[in-house]
């Protein structure tokens, strides 16, 4: 569910950056130990509350509510501060529960995918294709008015384009980590080839087809699969090509 993939995506950037930031909630934490938030502090801005609360606690845990579809904080041992008001001191265990429009702007969703750490990408594609089916599941709604159904429209097209661009993100990594050993599967035949050439020219050789071909192609690649117009593989179109150039010309050296 929704409420499952936002509680995984705040324990992933909690582990990651000890900080969650969202529109109505934000939380810093000392440690993150398995599903144990060590000395949280929290700070929530409902749309119930006049003044924000601030609760600091021992330690505390995220779990989800499907059936409100929101994010139950639990904390244990610590106290709530009314924006310097009144102060709460709690033994044992108690709950705040946060709804969704109050995390849907946090770090994790608000960001963009180059940005977001590896391991939150798939769990944002899952948020966003659940978000997609609620949308589209809106929009069909019979007493969804024209008006609506042009603004759901619009919101539907946003969370496609991020999904698309959620779905590249990893290929588009993965094939930038990989560029080095691509120049080195084209340098290596080239400089063969030309050996017998002074180093200047071996270089300028080796560099003419990645600044003409691998930079536009990997330009072009990316384009085709965040635009929908190819799969996300098509992010690995440059590497490819230079890859099978190398093997071509190395093939055509040791046959000489």
């Amino acid at each position: 569910t929704i409420a499952q993939s936002t509680a995984e995506i705040a324990y992933g950037v909690l582990k990651s950056q000890r900080r969650y930031d969202g529109r109505d909630m934000s939380i810093c934490v000392q440690d993150v130990q398995g599903r144990r938030l060590v000395s949280p502090l929290i700070t929530v801005q409902g749309k119930n509350l006049t003044e924000p609360v601030t609760i600091m606690a021992a330690e505390a845990e995220l779990v989800c509510d499907p059936a409100t579809q929101s994010l139950v904080i639990r904390c244990r041992d610590g106290q709530a501060e009314i924006a310097g008001k009144a102060t709460l001191t709690f033994q044992g265990a108690v709950e705040h529960s946060v709804s969704l429009d109050g995390l849907l702007d946090g770090d994790a969703h608000g960001q963009s995918p180059i940005r977001l750490p590896g391991n939150l990408l798939d769990d944002e594609a899952a948020y966003e294709a659940e978000a997609l089916e609620r949308l589209a599941a809106e929009r069909a709604a019979e007493d969804a008015t024209e008006e609506d159904r042009e603004e759901l429209a619009g919101e539907m097209a946003h969370r496609q384009s991020r999904l698309r661009r959620l779905q590249v993100e990893p290929h588009r990594r993965l094939a930038g980590a990989m560029t080095c050993l691509t120049f080195v599967l084209i340098g290596v035949p080239v400089s063969l080839t030309w050996r017998q050439g002074d180093i200047l020219t071996v270089f300028f050789v080796c560099f003419l087809p990645i600044l003409v071909v691998f930079y536009p192609l990997m330009v072009l690649g990316q384009e085709i699969a965040t635009r929908g117009f190819g799969p996300p593989q098509a992010a690995w179109i440059a590497n490819a090509v230079l890859a099978a150039a190398g093997a071509y010309l190395y093939q055509r050296w040791s046959r000489r």
